[in-house]
């Protein structure tokens, strides 16, 4: 490659020899404009190695079984047990003591079953990296791509696929972890202040949209890993 930088301009069939040392064959009329640099982009190896073994073993089935299952019947229990400890109460209760038991009981059930649940059922569905963050070894504009790729917002590079994918998955794995512990959060923060005061109720409502874009982000990238099934998975 060096000599191919020292020859002129004129020097035409020194530089299609160099040319043929280097690529094995060039057809006629292919020309490179010196200087020509080739890196060896050791990033790009990195993130690939980290990326190997990382899959995806449909946690949605998981989570659609947690919120359809035994979120409902923990609800139904909760109600059952602030039901009897208003009753058990030697004097009236409010409805708005009523609301922050029921809610700070259902919470702590949420957080507790929640984790159990994510341990256990969740997160074996998603095989992941010894490597933290599969994007770590690439540059910042290069991680936003890969990001953007990884939520179908970009079109999939020739070559990005495991390495896209494999963050798909780790992206997912945080968001089913948030998913699962969030109905805690809601539960035990949502009612800050006064029952029903706008303060309240704000707080409530922008936890659950919060919870509602982690949704839509785990099921984006559950499709993206769906659509990019059959895709070669290699950067070389």
């Amino acid at each position: 490659m060096a000599g191919r930088g020292r020859t002129g301009s004129r020097e035409d069939d020194a530089r299609q020899r160099i040319l043929s040392q280097l690529l094995g064959s060039v057809g006629s009329g292919v020309w490179i404009e010196p200087l020509l640099r080739v890196a060896y982009d050791a990033r790009w190896v990195k993130a690939e190695r980290s990326a190997e073994g990382v899959v995806d073993h449909r946690p949605g089935d998981a989570l659609r079984y947690y919120f359809t299952r035994l979120f409902p019947l923990g609800a139904t229990v909760v109600v059952v047990l602030v039901v009897r400890v208003s009753a058990a109460l030697p004097g009236p209760i409010s409805w708005a003591d009523t609301f922050l038991i029921g809610t700070f009981l259902g919470g702590m059930l949420a957080a507790i079953s929640g984790v159990v649940y994510s341990t256990k059922y969740v997160q074996p569905r998603l095989r992941l990296s010894s490597i933290p963050e599969v994007l770590l070894p690439l540059e910042k504009d290069e991680r936003i791509l890969m990001l953007r790729e990884a939520a179908g917002k970009e079109p999939l590079r020739p070559g990005h696929a495991r390495i896209a994918r494999a963050a798909a998955v780790q992206m997912r794995s945080q968001a089913a972890w948030l998913l699962v512990v969030a109905p805690a959060y809601v539960l035990i923060l949502g009612p800050v202040g006064r029952p029903g005061s706008w303060w309240s109720m704000a707080v409530f409502a922008m936890m659950v949209a919060l919870n509602v874009a982690q949704g839509v982000d785990f099921r984006r990238r559950g499709r993206f890993l769906e659509e990019t099934a059959g895709h070669a998975s290699t950067f070389r």
